[in-house]
């Protein structure tokens, strides 16, 4: 071995037994002394890691002959003139001489440079050290580490070979659903990053924006973020970025300046851009509620301003439909200035045209597609057709692939065929619409309850029917002076208070200013009423032919129907537009329920209370019930519950839509309905209201998906009804608004069909259904049992056994073990990053859970998972430190096997890319291709083993380390032990005895000749799991698609031929995938007689 100054080498750090070592940290080379055979090193400490292991030295002198040269571990963060890096791959790993490294900047993930290992300041911990070569020289860890580190290997694996980005929104507080990927996918993969992404209602578009800027601060950690939202949204998406992704922006204020991640209301942008907000730098701006921008002319032209002058934004908009062309040409303005701005509505209209033309095609073969087996001839005709008149070559060879006299009648060709039309021949390809269709078997139903009743008069006393007379009565008298802006600002907040309560309708009188004796005079008369109903609860409860009040009537339903006083009752989400009416409900529930079986969440609450009060409804058995004004159905989650209740009807479809909206999320379980009750009083305008919602368009059922768009159309046919007549207008138009509803479905629904053929036949679609299936299928109880066992021998220890069922786990700073973690010496969590979490509470303890359901229904748990604090450290000791990637040991078991295990990861080449300045971004969709899983090869040492299943050894081998029962026995023990083998091994220790049984040079010789055999096996495996046939033809696809789409619709194709070398090197990446071992083990399976 030829050592040189600079060198990174491999030192033992051991005290305890320095001629059979263990622990080892990473030094480089100072200097060499030939004639004395010894070497200097420097063990580099930039980040005062000392200050746990006191005992590493700063530099020491040592024999050649017990350094080891060896790799810095990928993913390290190391020190390049004095910045920092994060190691990408090594340049020239079988290099005699010095080795370079490419490294990406941290604070800009733009910057990729080649450096030479001399010129790289590198943390004592950070040791790559092949397996191979621990197993040569002995190194044997204890089968505890190595067992537990292959369930931590296994899924890092899955996510370091994941596509771009997944890794960090596995880490994120969200369900991961295939579509929300793909999307993130595509934002991330071309930059600039401009999309609008105008998926319909319910399927995230909210958690798709905030990831994209959760992947890009991870690039960038200096990253600049602009949040353009309604005012009314602002604190939503506050609560979301950091809940759920622990990203902490500030709300803009007047005179406050701008901070890196900075929410600005579209109210206060002429406020902000007077204060520089277009002169800001931003990195990235998101646009939320684009559509609503089409009606505020000020605010569009504020937007489009920094539309141009930022780089990478992202518009979250309602659906848009093609054939409200004006809207539409609008939309694309914001995102394309350039492009569209000056863009006449003829020549729109043309492109339009050449889309809808292929659209309406392609709409009839996707309706058959279901009962494809009966029509698989006319859909081949169909799509030769298309082709012939498309003159595009690609899809020509696509169509002739399918076979419709094979197996599959060619099914698999021809959604092939079909996505490649639906995402290349469509006008804007930078507009994602994601549809719900593509989530229709996972979603669950949606269900009504209606709570009706009469009012009641002044011969009962009540007044409320008096009350409502007087006000049909007042506005009537308003008479011409009746309009738009009146219905709007007056007559339907009046309508509205009314049919909340008395006290909402005095309110809203006293701030409308409306001066009627009458009407003033009825309504203190119902106030007074309802009050004394209310001091009279009870009583009215024991009989309730006696109640008159709809909040007397919903405690009455909750109490009888839903039987909340009981604690297997379900969970209950109230919503009501008014504070006084929430106030007043809250009193009706203390007196009937008491103050555990309810909290509130109101505007006006401080933060702490409302994070209190979720807490409380999302953890107590006991708390039932939570009371909400519309602030509560801004972002939060209130899945836990099963029925929201309306005391009140919104006059907005998509307020109504926001507040099911809060239980009816991805991710809730298809078998929990969820069910809205609705209370209102029969013969009013209240129900006219409920029938256009319920019957026009069927909101309690279904989602408003796709019709965004229209709603406010459909707002001002509402105005226009009240207009022509306040008392019956609404529901005279119900049915002309249905047919208006019915007919834009249609129109959508094409669009509809179009837009998710393009991702659900889509290869790369498929992968990542399968990527998430088996991600979430690992990320299991077994894994969070590995993490915990390895961090407890690793010093950080944890309260909560997770092998009793337990998923809520308490960290103290306080608990950590310097002398168990010098064993791998793991570097604990940065403390002091949690105090910015508004989840931690206590001061130096931290209470979490590694199960992703658990941590979306209890915000007050921390998420363990990557990008934490706590899951990182862990990992990265795990996989950087060496232990338990070289063992021997034996267990009991059913079988007789004795044999070599080597365990392979499976990674793209980044190299190549690298080596040509290409994006790794680019590789994104073709990780799929390889296997997520890694690969086992098994080298039997005799011929009894070579006769067992493998997979029984496998089996046998993934099984979790217990030895309570002392059924495993440690061959590297370096004292003598009591196991299992003493009668074998009498008065030797384990090592000893092993290395009796394999002398150094036969041992040498049967791990080359195991290790060269399964690496050409495991090749053969990668090339089995991976078809490398469709890696081409995706390669193909692309390249050709963007070729055949930029002609038709009459784009510039220079790029066609940077984008096709990128491309052949990203097949080369790929194809030739980097095969390392992970770990090796000497296994034998003593088989246990009957008797023992």
């Amino acid at each position: 071995m030829q050592l040189e100054k600079g060198m990174y080498v491999r030192c033992p750090v051991d005290a305890e037994d320095p001629d059979n070592p263990r622990l080892f940290a990473l030094g480089q080379i100072k200097s060499i002394n030939d004639l004395a055979g010894t070497v200097d090193v420097i063990l580099h400490d930039p980040y005062d890691f000392r200050r746990f292991y006191d005992f590493i030295p700063r530099g020491c002198k040592l024999p050649i002959r017990r350094v080891r040269r060896c790799l810095i571990y990928r993913g390290s963060t190391v020190l390049y003139k004095g910045v920092e890096y994060k190691l990408l791959a090594c340049a020239n790993e079988g290099a005699k001489g010095l080795r370079d490294y490419y490294i990406q900047c941290t604070g800009d993930g733009n910057q990729i440079i080649k450096a030479s290992e001399k010129d790289l300041q590198v943390p004592f911990t950070q040791i790559e050290y092949s397996p191979l070569l621990q197993l040569a020289e002995y190194e044997f860890h204890h089968p505890s580490w190595y067992k537990n580190r292959l369930l931590v290997s296994k899924i890092m694996h899955i996510l370091d070979n994941a596509i771009y980005g997944f890794k960090t929104l596995a880490g994120c507080r969200v369900f991961l659903m295939p579509h929300q990927i793909y999307t993130i996918v595509r934002c991330l993969e071309d930059r600039p990053c401009r999309y609008m992404l105008a998926d319909e209602v319910g399927l995230g578009k909210t958690i798709e924006a905030c990831s994209v800027v959760k992947i890009m601060h991870e690039e960038n950690t200096n990253l600049r973020v602009l949040f353009v939202v309604p005012g009314s949204l602002a604190e939503q998406w506050r609560t979301e970025l950091i809940y759920k992704f622990t990203l902490v922006p500030t709300l803009y204020k007047p005179g406050q300046g701008f901070s890196p991640l900075s929410i600005v209301a579209v109210e206060e942008l002429d406020l902000a851009a007077q204060e520089g907000l277009k002169e800001g730098r931003w990195d990235i701006c998101i646009v939320d509620e684009a559509h609503r921008l089409l009606g505020l002319p000020r605010e569009y032209e504020h937007v489009k301003d920094l539309s141009r002058n930022i780089e990478n934004i992202l518009f979250l908009s309602a659906t848009p439909i093609q054939a409200r062309k004006n809207e539409y040409l609008k939309l694309l303005v914001l995102l394309h200035p350039d492009q569209y701005e000056n863009m006449d509505m003829e020549t729109f209209e043309s492109l339009l045209a050449r889309q809808g033309m292929v659209q309406k095609r392609v709409y009839s073969i996707l309706n058959d597609m279901e009962e494809y087996e009966d029509y698989c001839d006319t859909i081949y005709d169909q799509l030769i057709d298309i082709a012939d008149d498309l003159k595009d070559d690609n899809l020509k060879d696509i169509v002739k692939k399918i076979d419709i006299n094979g197996h599959d009648h060619g099914i698999e060709n021809a959604r092939l065929a079909l996505a490649y039309i639906c995402e290349h021949y469509r006008l804007e390809r930078r507009m994602i619409r994601n549809r719900r269709v593509l989530l229709k078997e996972s979603l669950p139903r949606r269900n009504l309850e209606a709570v009706t009743y009469q009012m009641a008069g002044s011969e009962e006393f009540y007044y409320e029917r008096n009350t409502y007379e007087a006000l049909l009565q007042w506005i009537k008298e308003q008479g011409n002076n009746i309009d738009d802006e009146s219905v709007l600002n007056t007559i339907q907040p009046l309508l509205a208070a009314f049919f909340s309560s008395p006290w909402a309708f005095a309110g809203k009188l006293e701030e409308l200013g409306v001066a009627d004796t009458n009407l003033a005079y009825n309504a203190g008369l119902w106030c007074e009423a309802a009050e004394n109903e209310h001091r009279m609860l009870s009583n009215v409860l024991d009989d309730p032919d006696l109640i008159r009040g709809r909040l007397v009537k919903i405690i009455d339903y909750l109490e009888q129907e839903l039987c909340l006083d009981n604690d297997k009752a379900p969970k209950v989400v109230v919503f009501t537009r008014y504070k006084v009416t929430l106030e007043k409900f809250l009193e009706l529930a203390q007196k009937r329920f008491g103050q555990e079986r309810y909290a509130a969440f109101y505007s006006g609450m401080s933060q702490e209370e409302l994070s209190a009060n979720v807490d409380r409804f999302q953890k107590s058995d006991i708390c039932k019930l939570m009371i909400c004004d519309e602030l509560g159905g801004e972002g939060r989650n209130f899945q836990i519950a099963d029925f929201v209740v309306h005391l009140d009807l919104p006059w907005s479809v998509n307020e109504l839509e926001q507040r099911i909206g809060r239980l009816d999320r991805i991710g809730r379980e298809k078998e929990r309905d969820v069910v809205s009750v609705v209370i209102y009083a029969e013969g009013t305008i209240e129900e006219q209201l409920f029938k256009l919602w319920d019957r026009g368009l069927n909101v309690f059922k279904k989602s408003i998906s796709g019709l965004e768009i229209i709603l406010g159309e459909l707002n001002r046919q509402i105005a226009l009804a009240l207009i022509k007549d306040v008392e019956f207008g609404l529901s005279e138009t119900i049915d002309s608004i249905i047919h208006f509803a019915q007919e834009m479905k249609k129109v959508i629904e094409e669009e509809q069909y179009y837009d998710a053929a393009a991702i659900i036949y889509r290869p790369l679609s498929r992968q990542l259904e399968q990527m998430v299936k088996y991600y979430q299928a690992n990320e299991n109880e077994m894994f969070a049992t590995a993490m915990m066992t390895w961090a407890s021998q690793a010093g950080l220890n944890g309260e909560g056994d997770t092998t009793n069922g337990s998923q809520i786990i308490r960290f103290r700073e306080n608990a950590f073990s310097i002398r168990s973690a010098e064993n791998t010496l793991l570097v604990p969590p940065d403390w002091a990053v949690y105090r910015d979490y508004p989840m931690v509470r206590q001061k130096d303890s931290i209470t979490g859970t590694f199960d992703r359901m658990l941590a979306i229904k209890r915000e007050d748990l921390l998420f363990y998972a990557p990008g934490d604090p706590v899951f990182d450290s862990i990992i990265e000791n795990a996989l950087s430190c060496g232990r338990g990637r070289a063992c021997a040991f034996a267990e009991l078991g059913e079988f007789e096997w004795k044999g070599l295990v080597f365990v392979w990861s499976i990674e793209p080449d980044i190299k190549p890319l690298l080596e040509v300045k290409g994006d790794l971004r680019c590789l994104t969709q073709f990780r799929g291709f390889l296997p997520l899983e890694q690969i086992f090869t098994l080298y039997p040492l005799d011929e009894e083993s070579a006769q067992v299943n493998p997979g029984l050894v496998k089996e046998h081998l993934i099984k979790p380390y217990t030895d309570r029962s002392r059924k495993t026995a440690h061959l590297g023990q370096r004292s003598k032990n009591r196991d299992f083998l003493s009668g074998l091994t009498k008065s030797l220790s384990n090592l000893k005895w092993f290395k009796q049984q394999y002398p150094r040079e036969e041992w040498i010789s049967i791990l080359k000749k195991a290790s060269n055999q399964c690496f050409k096996e495991a090749k053969e495996q990668v090339k089995k799991r991976m078809d490398l046939k469709e890696v081409q033809n995706e390669v193909d696809r692309i390249v050709n698609a963007f070729r055949a789409s930029s002609i038709y619709f009459g784009r510039d194709a220079i790029k066609v031929i940077r984008l096709r070398e990128i491309y052949d090197v990203v097949l080369k990446c790929i194809s030739r995938p980097k095969i390392t071992l992970d770990s090796a083990a000497y296994y034998w399976v003593v088989k246990q007689n009957e008797n023992d």
